[in-house]
């Protein structure tokens, strides 16, 4: 492993579980949520001032629409947020299976595709399509995190936390359906609760995963299955994504959660990179509603 690489705090509130990193191109702004905390973040690039929205339900992940308003999975269902405001109920007519959604994101074709995690198989992943409908795409799922997809659209990234494995789909952009799964990457030779977390893709189309418990980002390059492994000064990394009006900043939330503060004092906060690469500007939901 190599020394830690130079930081900045984007954020440095001790989250309890900082999740879902989110930049907003347009507003110029990054979003993150405390999964336990119930909060949604709000950090202004410019003047790096945060607000703060506590939420009416306990969230799983965000999404911008093409609108520019944000929609959130909560435990079983699907709601746009309404700061100042009780949240709106979008679709609560799930086939749900597992105890919660969990990661979740648009795909290049506007649809917002999500998954569950339960006991060990009893969970499944999702696509929420234009008409607020959700399918069913795949269950067997124990703990659904990391999406990203490649850079011609073609193939989406997937982990279940798991099974620590980094699999990748072939995607078909009309339909929103995938096939052809096939693992590629192992996470090997951690402890049993050193896992796979939240997943971004550069512009290379290689991959940047946290990795929780271990106190890292992995960098994978999919195609050749080679990997690099960089610190962070805490040990349960949560999610990257990258943002900045360049798009070459990577920032990475971290969790608090059961951790020894005054050994990892910054964990919980929202951390700044550059390494040299930039990545792409998220997709939006094109809800008809």
């Amino acid at each position: 492993m190599m020394d830690y690489m130079d930081y900045w705090l984007a954020d440095d509130k001790n989250l309890i579980v900082g999740e879902g990193p989110l930049w907003d191109n347009r507003r110029g702004c990054l979003f993150t949520l405390d999964f336990r905390g119930k909060e949604l973040r709000r950090i202004d690039h410019a003047s790096e001032k945060t607000e703060s929205m506590f939420l009416d339900f306990d969230p799983g992940c965000i999404a911008l629409t093409e609108d520019g308003r944000i929609i959130a999975a909560s435990r079983t269902d699907i709601r746009l947020v309404k700061p100042g405001e009780s949240s709106e109920l979008l679709c609560g007519d799930i086939d749900f299976r597992g105890l919660r959604f969990n990661d979740g994101k648009v795909g290049p074709d506007g649809r917002f595709y999500l998954g569950s995690k339960g006991e060990p198989g009893s969970a499944a992943f999702y696509c929420l399509d234009y008409d607020l409908r959700v399918h069913l795409l795949f269950d067997g799922v124990t703990v659904s995190n990391g999406l990203a997809w490649s850079s011609d659209g073609k193939h989406m990234f997937y982990c279940d936390s798991a099974l620590k494995t980094v699999d990748v789909f072939d995607f078909d952009s009309a339909s929103g359906s995938l096939s052809s799964r096939q693992t590629v990457f192992r996470l090997d030779g951690f402890a049993d609760d050193v896992v796979l977390d939240g997943m971004t893709i550069d512009e290379n189309d290689h991959l940047w995963i946290a990795v929780w418990n271990a106190g890292c980002l992995l960098l994978l390059d999919p195609q050749r299955g080679r990997f690099e492994l960089f610190p962070m000064p805490v040990s349960k990394v949560t999610c990257p994504t990258f943002g900045g009006p360049d798009n070459d900043e990577l920032y990475v939330t971290s969790a608090a959660y059961m951790t020894d503060l005054a050994k990892w004092p910054e964990a919980g906060n929202t951390f700044g990179y550059k390494f040299g690469v930039r990545g792409h500007a998220p997709f939006r939901f094109k809800m008809m509603k």
